[in-house]
């Protein structure tokens, strides 16, 4: 008996409330499995990677989004840390440390990362220099000697 149903659904209903197992069989409906495979493992199906979002016990539903197997050729100068075995951008980087190692939340790959600083700098002027001219210089100059 195939017991849990995956479905795949796209990124931004990666966190949608499975409301009925028939709804999402109906919509979203990718595969059945005959055991409980261990959650958050990410896995091939047919050629394509997935990662777990999440799993409802209760109607034996496991939800699934597609990501990307090959990451961006250039990974200097992102805005995010991103995950270089999948390419995924991850939006808490930007509270992390200047650098270490980190476990990505999609694929579940090891990588390093480190913080690049690039500093900017900003003026405002307090006081103005008056430039007088040559023969106020000159003038001035003669009147002291």
């Amino acid at each position: 008996m195939k017991d849990f149903i995956v479905c795949c659904v796209p990124e931004e209903k990666s966190s949608y409330f499975v409301k009925s197992r028939e709804e999402f069989k109906d919509k979203y409906y990718l595969t059945s499995l005959d055991a409980d495979i261990p959650f958050g493992e990410p896995f091939i199906f047919q050629g394509k990677a997935y990662c777990q979002c999440w799993k409802d016990n209760t109607k034996r539903v496991l939800v699934v989004r597609e990501f990307k197997k090959d990451p961006p050729i250039n990974l200097d100068d992102k805005r995010l840390v991103t995950c270089p075995a999948c390419g995924y951008e991850d939006p808490e980087s930007v509270a992390w440390a200047d650098d270490g190692e980190h476990e990505c939340t999609i694929c579940q790959s090891i990588y390093e990362f480190c913080r690049q600083v690039k500093s900017t700098y900003s003026t405002e002027l307090v006081k103005e220099h008056m430039i007088r001219s040559l023969e106020e210089l000159q003038m001035e100059a003669k009147n002291e000697n």
